[in-house]
């Protein structure tokens, strides 16, 4: 019961984490690759408004890498702007920055990641690809239980012996002499 309490209150902690970081940093894009949907929260279009973008992987069931192409399959009005959005860039070549979008992993494991995505040109339905991810920001995996204590190892080697000590004082001087007699007083007696 120990150990199952020990694991949901560290799932618990995690997932609280999560939520604050996403929520006070504005963090709310992110990736799901058992699904491969990306939701890109405040989408902030240079004075064409704020979108929320909804895009679907074209290869579903991978972890978030450099390789993906997603397509876009809905761009709704934004109803709450974050405080860092993501940002359409409009050049010689369209692009979105999404500077902070957590990406959950098959195995369990969470990113968060600076990434950059550029317009592939003359596509219908409209397609992204990703340019640049920067490394992960952080990483949080959820554990499973604390197994049980192993066996203690075996005793380890027997340390140098160290150096002799200072000499101690004189000890207490014996009652009697060789021939049974002593001195008392400076005068020999028996």
């Amino acid at each position: 019961m120990k150990r199952s309490l020990a694991y949901l209150l560290n799932a618990a902690f995690l997932l609280f984490f999560a939520l604050f970081f996403i929520d006070t940093a504005g963090a709310a894009s992110h990736y799901s690759s058992a699904t491969g949907s990306l939701h890109v929260e405040s989408l902030d279009a240079s004075g064409y408004g704020i979108w929320d973008a909804e895009m679907q992987a074209t290869e579903a069931g991978r972890d978030f890498d450099s390789s993906l192409t997603f397509e876009l399959t809905s761009l709704p009005p934004c109803p709450a702007f974050a405080e860092i959005p993501a940002v359409l860039i409009f050049g010689e070549q369209i692009k979105i920055n999404i500077p902070f979008l957590l990406s959950t992993n098959l195995d369990g494991s969470s990113q968060f990641h600076n990434v950059t995505m550029e317009l592939v040109p003359d596509t219908d339905p409209v397609l992204f690809r990703i340019i640049s991810i920067d490394p992960p920001m952080s990483t949080m995996t959820l554990q499973g239980p604390k197994g049980d204590k192993g066996d203690t190892g075996a005793t380890g080697p027997q340390g140098a012996t160290g150096a002799t000590g200072a000499q101690g004082e004189q000890g207490l001087q014996g009652s009697a002499g060789i021939d049974g007699r002593s001195v008392l007083n400076g005068r020999w007696t028996r």
